[in-house]
């Protein structure tokens, strides 16, 4: 799959570009050295350090990470997948991890990381990742684009001085497509072509298809380009990653690490925590200090701790709250185990006032909803776990002999309860939607937009919702149901005009209109262009 755009921008502040990189691999959940999944796409635009995701699952939460070595240098949460635009215009969804107001200064060999998260929040094995190339190019002549390209995988890892050689790019004018041309980077790195068109006006695109793996991705800067980001300057020394942002029973046996970024001749001098005063190590272009376990388990418990960055060129120092919280939650119940004679009605709670969750006799956890468990004729045992806002989790097992001395004892209550859990319908699951990335407004008119898809046994209901990005929202531009005979490979032509935009495509399956399977649905995004 070729990556999508990067774009020049006129008229802006020195030092970068607009430039999105993307790459498509082969394998769905792509572990540590592979590449992006089918179907995804990640996007850095360095000038601005606007991040883009595409093609993540519909409903769960993406954590995108940019990382210098070892570094954070920022984060951020996306919810819902789809396709989601970081520090889009007008200073939405700015990164987290950096000051407020600001942006992290991406650069070449940095490496962006998509983690898709679980329904609770928590990192899974489902993970992407790219490298930041370093391609610059100008048009000082009119109408001919010079540049070099640097950045290659190397052994799972990335060469940002290896030059790009013999790779191919697409170049195009963002004002008329039709001015176009195929770059070939030449063994020095080098490359240039003519280009036609209105020269030095409006935006340039390259397109660059990735065939080595290793999860690549573009940067590109030019003489005269560098935006400002939505969300503010760019930071250039400053604190961006602290691997406790709350102390906890997890983690207070572990080292404390922070850093961020350095730009020389700036420095870090020192950092006080907890009443200490730690030297930090300045590298080239990051810094980091440590924090030893001995440290942290002097700190009082169930309190708030400044943490203070000082730098030498002047700027106010940075500081953050971490909080010391190690004591977790206790859950009870309020009958005793132990044998009984007649049924028993248990209901849950934790001290903190933190949802339970439990399973019974083994069953899958679920939560609970405050009526007593009912408890019949028999052996049972009621393993419930709270987990606090800080991360603790405290586990409780409650055993029960249910026996009665001569008959079973008359319940005005079921003999199972409430929550018990009732064997699902199959999912109806979308899968492998697909839809050209790029299309005309003039061609969506005459043919519309052509959808495929694969279809679960059993779906007699599909509903599709299209969505156009406006002003960092997505909003609906229309809703079509069909009616499928038969499962397996499905298209659909949708045949309404679009204005130019971002469109994103939600197909939910069913058995009918009012049982749609929601949550195994699909999404696909692409971009309508004059």
């Amino acid at each position: 799959m070729s990556a999508p755009h990067r774009r020049r921008r006129r008229g802006l502040p020195r030092g970068g570009l607009l430039i999105a990189g993307v790459l498509a691999g082969a394998a769905l959940a792509a572990p540590a050295g592979a590449e992006v999944g089918p179907g995804r796409s990640l996007e850095l635009d360095q000038s601005i350090e606007l991040g883009i995701v595409d093609g993540y699952p519909n409903g769960r939460d993406v954590r995108i990470d940019v990382l210098r070595g070892a570094t954070l240098i920022a984060t951020k949460t996306i919810p819902g997948g789809g396709a989601v635009d970081i520090n889009h215009v007008g200073g939405g969804d700015c990164w987290e991890g950096v000051p407020a107001g600001t942006s992290p200064d991406v650069k070449g060999g940095d490496k962006l990381v998509a983690t898709v998260l679980d329904g609770a929040g928590n990192p899974t094995s489902d993970v992407d990742f790219m490298f930041v190339r370093d391609i610059q190019f100008d048009e000082a002549l009119p109408n001919q684009i010079t540049g070099t390209a640097f950045g290659v995988p190397a052994g799972g890892a990335f060469d940002l001085a290896a030059p790009m050689a013999g790779d191919t790019m697409d170049i195009q004018r963002r004002t008329d497509a039709r001015f176009n041309a195929t770059i070939t980077v030449r063994s020095d790195g080098s490359f240039s072509t003519p280009l036609a068109g209105p020269a030095n006006q409006g935006e340039v695109f390259i397109n660059h298809t990735d065939g080595t793996g290793g999860g690549t991705a573009i940067s590109t800067s030019e003489p005269g380009g560098n935006g400002a980001s939505a969300c503010g300057p760019r930071v250039t020394t400053a604190l961006t990653s602290t691997s406790h942002s709350v102390i906890n029973a997890a983690n207070v046996v572990s080292d404390m690490a922070l850093g961020g970024p350095r730009l020389a001749p700036a420095k870090v001098t020192q950092v006080t925590f907890g009443g200490k005063t730690y030297t930090p190590v300045n590298g080239a272009d990051t810094w980091s200090v440590t924090i030893p376990t001995a440290d942290l388990a002097a700190l009082a418990d169930n309190s708030d701790h400044s943490l203070v960055v000082s730098f030498s060129d002047g700027s106010p120092d940075e500081t953050r709250v971490i909080r010391k919280d190690v004591t977790a939650p206790r859950v009870s119940a309020t009958v005793d185990p132990g044998s009984y004679p007649a049924a028993q009605r248990v209901a849950l709670r934790s001290d903190g006032g933190e949802q339970v969750r439990y399973t019974l006799n083994g069953s899958a956890p679920r939560a609970y909803d405050g009526e007593p468990i009912v408890l019949g004729i028999g052996n049972h045992a009621i393993r419930a776990t709270a987990t606090d806002t800080a991360g603790n989790t405290g586990v409780a097992t409650f055993t029960y002999a249910i026996a009665p001395a001569l008959a079973p004892p008359v319940v005005d209550a079921p003999a199972v309860s409430p929550g018990a859990i009732v064997p699902r319908a199959p999912s109806l699951t979308v899968k492998r939607l697909s839809v050209l990335k790029h299309l005309r407004a003039g061609a969506v008119r005459r043919n519309g937009v052509r959808l495929t898809m694969s279809l679960a046994a059993g779906t007699r209901v599909l509903e599709l919702r299209v969505y156009r990005k406006v002003s960092n929202r997505r909003r609906l531009v229309t809703r079509v149901v069909r009616f499928p005979r038969l499962a397996g490979a499905y298209a659909v032509n949708l045949r309404r005009p679009l204005k130019p935009g971002l469109y994103t495509v939600v197909a939910t399956a069913g058995t009918s209109q009012n049982a749609l399977d929601s949550a195994h649905g699909a999404t696909a995004t692409f971009r309508v262009i004059r």
